[in-house]
C-alpha cells in the first residue's frame, strides 16, 4: 500500500494517452510489440500498456473543454483513484506513473 505525494502539473500526459490493463498471455504481448504499444510493466497475470490517443475534450492549448461543464470524476481523481486498481493488480505505481507527472507513489 502507498500514497501519492505531489500535485497535477497540468501537463497533459494523462489526456493525451491511455494506459490500460490486459491478461498477459504471449499473443497479447506479441501484439503490443507489433503494433509498437507501450509495455509499461509486466506480471505473470497482467500487462499495463500505454499508448497515445489524446481524449477528444483536449485541446491544443491542454484544456480541457469540459473543464467548466462537468468534468468525468475519473479525471478529477487521476490517478489517486488508481492506486488501489494498480495495487490490486499487481502493478507498480512508481511505473504506471510518467516522468512528466507531478505525482509520485509513496509506500507506506
Amino acid at each position: 500500500m502507498g500514497i501519492l505525494k505531489g500535485f497535477c502539473k497540468q501537463c497533459g500526459f494523462c489526456c493525451t494517452h491511455v494506459q490500460f490493463t490486459i491478461p498477459t498471455t504471449s499473443d497479447a504481448l506479441e501484439w503490443s510489440r507489433a503494433r509498437g504499444i507501450q509495455i509499461v510493466q509486466s506480471n505473470e497475470q497482467w500487462t499495463e500498456l500505454r499508448m497515445p490517443q489524446a481524449c477528444l475534450n483536449y485541446q491544443s492549448d491542454g484544456k480541457c473543454t469540459l473543464q467548466d461543464k462537468g468534468k468525468p470524476q475519473a479525471c478529477k481523481e487521476y490517478p489517486k483513484n488508481m492506486i488501489e486498481y494498480w495495487e490490486r493488480h499487481g502493478m507498480d505505481p512508481v511505473l504506471s506513473l510518467t516522468e512528466h507527472c507531478g505525482f509520485k507513489y509513496v509506500s507506506t
